[in-house]
């Protein structure tokens, strides 16, 4: 690089620029004092060796380590130098050398500082596309940076940004849509992105085939729609349209798209229901497992609906995999509160779990000492084969709690270990401890082992692999995959049919049964003939079978109960837990009256245990009076996200014969998204007039006032 000789130095610097493109050599090369000489180089009088050095350049900003060095070397400055000179390579490999600079926000400043801004405004109307391209990216980039906002507007770059939305080149697109939308954020500049002519090439590209493309427009429009004047602008240049349609795209569209429709709803809501995005903006709440779309969803909605008395809100879990998580998230809080509270008392023995249980684990280290660990019968029954014997095998005392005394012998960090995979399938929270300690995974193979839990012996193999790794030792990875499945659902499941078969009574402290008998109510009459019927008192506490009357239908308690556990009831249902607490006289109680049908119980307590499943969901789905009376139980009993299921379900079925019956059942519980969906259903057939005469007053007025707002009366 030193030669006078060009060819030399275009030969030196192209082989720099090759090496630059290996991920390896970036930092290698900065390390070696290559920055140094590619800025000198870079005001070659010859732009052949300018093209090398700004090829160089652009790779070795790929790496984010070699940005500041970039930057302390003042490299930049000969970047944008090189955006001036009028060779197509050079300006293009300048540019998106720069681009790739400020993609770490510390150094946008920087760039700007260095004189770049206004000959990257400049190339935005280059007539290479290549060049239009890397600029702007490089523009994009920089205006997320609110100070860089201000000087893009200064030097009139709005025009140039919106010019280049007007490109065939997806790539130049997107980048252009997103530097408007980074620019919109904010009240200062939505103005002036409307008033620069930026509305309209937006909501073309909306119609984009190119979901990155629909993603920065959304998120452009959902920016300028912040403003009331705006708003209506959007309408006028048939921008809600395309926007209700990308409810139906990919999750990042779907995001901005009803960000945007619920800023316009805020003021417009009888045009955005007239264009259909009820029904998809429910069902993005409903289905999504974005929470951020859900959100903005959920938003939409509230704008659209009745201005008073609004109950939607946001869940944090949806769909089969999120209550599976809603499962395990609320056993490890059932976990923690009772097990890792007694293990972090020296004193374990005396210790005052917070939650109740009804059995304390007496264990024993190799060393000799006594640690005790509140527990419950009918989670380590479930889960180990081990305990479900050696509950059998050790009878209780007639006290509550039940003291069970381990014959294995390990120390309390592996047992603690061991419990919380029992109770939640995972050992998140003490992978950590276990991996810090160099025979803890071994340990723990081995109690998994005699646990007889092969997914809990998988994570300990693992565990020891990347330990042995770690420490330069060999260790085996290989894995049986389907060991490592979960088996929580099918431990469980297992769990709950010895309950309702009565085969295993010694984990069990209560016993549930239905009120009604049968199927699920068929008509609101027959509900109201049995609730006004006089109840027989139920027996004393005991064993033998006993007989109950309920509209002359005669039960037979064994028949008919499920034997279940307290503390997995409580883990899951706010309801449950108040019940069985103290001072209620629940709490003692071995019995408790269901109130539903004995096959709402089943679903209700599948639900419970084994969280959403396809079992469940096809159950529902099939009977859709089952589905209804499952979502009254599961609102009485606080079972948020079964009565979530039970309003998908109803809303999917939901249709002209059906739809005023379950608006009327959806007045009467919380089912808020329901509700709206039928409503809005009732007001677009035209069955609010037809069958006035069959809804109640309050609901007739509900309708009207939505009817009202959303112009279709």
């Amino acid at each position: 690089m030193s030669s006078s000789n060009i060819a030399v130095q275009i030969n030196a610097a192209g082989a720099l620029a090759n090496l630059a493109i290996h991920p390896y050599n970036k930092p290698k090369l900065v390390e070696g004092g290559a920055l140094v000489i590619m800025k000198r180089m870079a005001y070659s009088e010859s732009d052949k060796v300018q093209r090398q050095i700004a090829r160089c350049l652009f790779a070795l900003a790929a790496h984010t380590e070699n940005r500041r060095c970039m930057v302390d070397t003042n490299c930049i400055s000969a970047l944008a130098y090189m955006l001036c000179i009028p060779k197509e390579e050079v300006q293009r490999n300048a540019a998106g050398a720069l681009g790739n600079v400020a993609m770490s926000d510390e150094f946008k400043e920087s760039v700007v500082q260095s004189g770049a801004l206004r000959p990257l405004i400049l190339l935005a109307d280059s007539n290479s596309e290549s060049v239009r391209r890397q600029a702007a990216r490089a523009i994009f980039t920089l205006s997320a940076k609110e100070e860089v906002k201000k000087k893009i507007v200064e030097v009139n770059g709005l025009r140039s940004i919106i010019s280049l939305t007007n490109s065939s080149s997806p790539d130049i697109q997107r980048d252009a849509a997103g530097a408007l939308a980074n620019m919109a954020i904010g009240s200062e500049n939505k103005d002036l992105v409307i008033k620069n002519g930026g509305l309209k090439p937006l909501i073309h590209l909306l119609h984009s085939e190119q979901p990155p493309v629909q993603r920065q427009a959304a998120r452009a429009i959902f920016a300028l729609a912040g403003g009331e004047d705006n708003q209506r602008l959007i309408i006028q240049a048939e921008g809600l349209e395309p926007l209700v349609d990308l409810l139906q795209k990919g999750e990042e569209v779907q995001k901005h798209a009803a960000g945007a429709l619920a800023n316009i709803s805020s003021n417009h809501p009888a045009e955005v229901v007239q264009l259909g995005a009820v029904p998809r903006l429910i069902d993005l709440v409903m289905h999504s497992s974005n929470i951020e779309v859900r959100r903005q969803a959920t938003r939409a909605l509230v704008n659209l609906g009745p201005e008073e008395d609004n109950m939607l809100s946001v869940g944090r879990y949806v769909g089969v995999n999120g209550e599976k998580q809603r499962l395990r998230h609320e056993m490890r809080a059932l976990y923690e509160k009772t097990c890792v509270t007694a293990l972090k008392c020296n004193d374990s023995e005396n210790v005052a779990a917070p939650t109740f249980h009804d059995m304390v684990l007496c264990c024993t280290d190799q060393e000799g000492f006594e640690f005790f660990i509140p527990t419950h019968q009918a989670v380590l029954a479930a889960r180990s084969p081990f305990f479900n014997e050696l509950l059998r095998y050790q009878r209780g005392s007639d006290s509550i709690v039940r003291h069970i005394v381990s014959p294995l012998k390990y120390q309390s960090m592996v047992w603690e270990t061991a419990l919380e995979f029992i109770y939640t399938d995972s050992i998140r929270c003490t992978a950590t401890r276990i991996k810090e300690t160099v025979f803890a995974p071994m340990e723990l193979q081995r109690l998994a082992h005699d646990l007889q839990l092969p997914r809990l012996f998988c994570f300990a193999q693992e565990l020891e692999a990347k330990l042995s790794f770690r420490t330069g030792e060999k260790g085996s990875r290989q894995f049986d995959k389907f060991q490592r499945m979960s088996c929580w659902s099918r431990n469980m499941e297992a769990a709950l049919a010895e309950g309702h078969q009565q085969t295993n009574p010694a984990v069990s402290d209560i016993s549930i049964y239905p009120m009604v008998a049968g199927n699920s109510y068929d008509s609101e009459n027959e509900k109201e003939n049995y609730e006004t019927q006089p109840r027989p008192k139920r027996p004393k506490h005991s064993d033998t079978a006993y007989e109950k009357t309920i509209d002359g239908i005669k039960l037979e308690q064994r028949s008919c109960s499920v034997s279940v556990n307290k503390a997995i009831l409580a883990a899951r249902s706010s309801y449950f837990r108040s019940r069985f607490s103290l001072p209620w006289a629940d709490s003692k109680k071995k019995f408790f009256e269901f109130n539903g049908s004995h096959r709402c119980m089943v679903i209700v307590l599948r639900y419970i245990y084994c969280a959403s499943d396809k079992v469940l969901i096809m159950r529902l789905k099939q009977d859709p009076s089952l589905a209804l009376e499952t979502l009254f139980v599961a609102n009485e009993y606080n079972l948020e996200g079964l009565a979530s299921q039970c309003e998908s379900i109803l809303i999917q079925s939901t249709n002209q014969e059906s739809a005023l019956t379950v608006l009327q059942e959806a007045d009467r519980t919380h089912a808020p998204f329901l509700k709206l969906y039928c409503i809005h259903f009732v007001l677009k057939e035209g069955l609010a007039r037809t069958k006035a005469n069959e809804m109640s007053e309050d609901l007739a007025k509900d309708i009207e006032i939505l009817g009202r707002k959303w112009n279709v009366i």
